[in-house]
Parts: structure tokens; C-alpha cells; sequence
């Protein structure tokens, strides 16, 4: 695999669901310690929990746009209101 990817994005259709697969080397030995399978297996999944599912956030609905009421209240950068303005 290259890594290049190219997809017609479609926005008519929602995500439901999606598969995150991580690909590495196992321990052989039985026991615990140094190259065994167990210290990988949690290796491994204390690396993909960190990389992976603990940097998601809920999502949040944008905050609401302001009127173009309010929009016109607000001056311009770098410009002062005068008191009559107000």
C-alpha cells in the first residue's frame, strides 16, 4: 500500500460505523516479562487506547451564528465607536 487514497466524498450519507486496525509483532514467550505475549497483548492495547480512543471528544453543536442585526452592532477592528454611535 502506498498510503494514497482518494475518495469521492459524500456528504448524503452518515458514518455508522468504522474499524481502526493496528498491525505489530507478538510475543512468542508463555511466562510474563520481556517478549512475551501478554506484555504485548497490553503493550498494545494501552497504545491504541492512547492514540486512539482517549483524544476523541463528544461532539458538540456549533455555537448559533449571530443575526446580521447584532452583526452590524459590532465595529470594525482597529476602529473606535464615539459616544454618539452608541
Amino acid at each position: 500500500m502506498d498510503g494514497n487514497y482518494e475518495f469521492e466524498l459524500d456528504n448524503s450519507r452518515e458514518i455508522s460505523e468504522f474499524h481502526v486496525e493496528v498491525l505489530a509483532k507478538m510475543g512468542t514467550k508463555r511466562a510474563t516479562g520481556n517478549g512475551s505475549f501478554i506484555d504485548s497483548v497490553v503493550d498494545l492495547f494501552e497504545l491504541t487506547y492512547g492514540e486512539v480512543l482517549q483524544p476523541i471528544k463528544p461532539w458538540q453543536e456549533p455555537a448559533p451564528k449571530l443575526s446580521q442585526k447584532v452583526t452590524d452592532l459590532i465595529p470594525e477592528r482597529g476602529s473606535t465607536p464615539s459616544p454618539s454611535s452608541w
